[in-house]
């Protein structure tokens, strides 16, 4: 089942998988702006958008902040890639990359 999930900018995300939407949605929590929780603890992962309202200093700020709270961090096109089963090739001419990808 295909899922369509909407950022807070309102891009629209869809995702095949095994989870249902409600499922899902009780699992993702979604910020915009400067909005960016102080506890990351409860969160396994970070989502980030391309970040194309951020400047470099406060995207670099946020991926340190959730390293010093153990919090991985990826992207939108990274994670969907993922998801969707393309990552490992979309990394081939980077084969160290290609390499970690299980």
């Amino acid at each position: 089942k295909e899922i369509e999930i909407r950022t807070p900018a309102g891009t629209a995300i869809r995702i095949c998988g095994e989870r249902n939407e409600k499922e899902l949605f009780s699992i993702i929590q979604a910020c915009s702006g400067r909005e960016f929780p102080e506890d990351l603890s409860p969160y396994a992962m970070v989502v980030h958008c391309g970040a194309c309202m951020l400047n470099e200093r406060e995207v670099q700020w946020r991926m340190k902040f959730a390293g010093r709270q153990g919090v991985p961090m990826t992207n939108y096109g990274i994670a969907i890639a993922y998801m969707k089963g393309i990552l490992k090739r979309s990394l081939g001419p980077l084969p160290d990359l290609a390499a970690l990808v299980k």
